[in-house]
């Protein structure tokens, strides 16, 4: 699953690269490496606390965007994240091939 979004320049912010950042590197960032390591085993790859905090990113980063066509990316983003929380590895890995 992979995703292009291009936020306008104008509307990032110091703060927000910071977050990007942390997120990318403390949740998105263990988590690839973590399923194309162990792509079929049964540990759950986002959790409730995980997800919390990626979809609470991707709101913040929705309301960066003034073209809907984005925010309709995001939105579809939430949703997969939201469908895929609490699956185990190999459920993700699965579910991933077959779409």
């Amino acid at each position: 699953m992979y995703y292009s979004l291009n936020i306008p320049k104008d509307n990032i912010t110091l703060p927000f690269c910071y977050e990007s950042v942390e997120l990318i590197g403390d949740i998105i960032l263990p988590m690839t490496q973590d399923l194309t390591a162990n792509p079929n085993s049964g540990t759950i790859l986002i959790d409730d606390a995980e997800n919390l905090k990626i979809i609470t990113y991707l709101n913040k980063t929705k309301n960066l965007y003034n073209d809907n066509s984005q925010k309709i990316k995001i939105d579809f983003i939430i949703n997969e994240i939201n469908f895929l929380t609490n699956k185990t590895n190999n459920e993700i890995t699965n579910y991933l091939s077959n779409n």
